[in-house]
């Protein structure tokens, strides 16, 4: 699996590659047959988002007033890549 982490700051990505490791390391104890091929982790995720899919409109932000979502994370499967 590939792990892409774009932070402010070493510090900050050593923290989430550590986060991370742990995540792995307790789905890999539980045998969960996940088929995850990338995690990228960015500051800008709407950004990154319309950069891997080659589109301008995604938007994180779902709903609208106080029933408003951020989302901050999206399964983007290799047959829409």
């Amino acid at each position: 699996m590939e792990v892409i982490i774009e932070a402010e700051n070493n510090a900050l990505v050593t923290d989430i590659r550590t986060e991370l490791d742990l995540f792995i390391k307790i789905l890999s104890g539980i045998n969960a047959n996940l088929n995850i091929s990338r995690i990228i982790i960015t500051p800008n995720f709407e950004e990154k988002v319309n950069e891997i899919l080659e589109i301008s409109g995604y938007q994180a932000r779902h709903g609208s007033d106080s029933s408003a979502v951020q989302a901050v994370a999206k399964i983007i499967s290799q047959a829409t890549k």
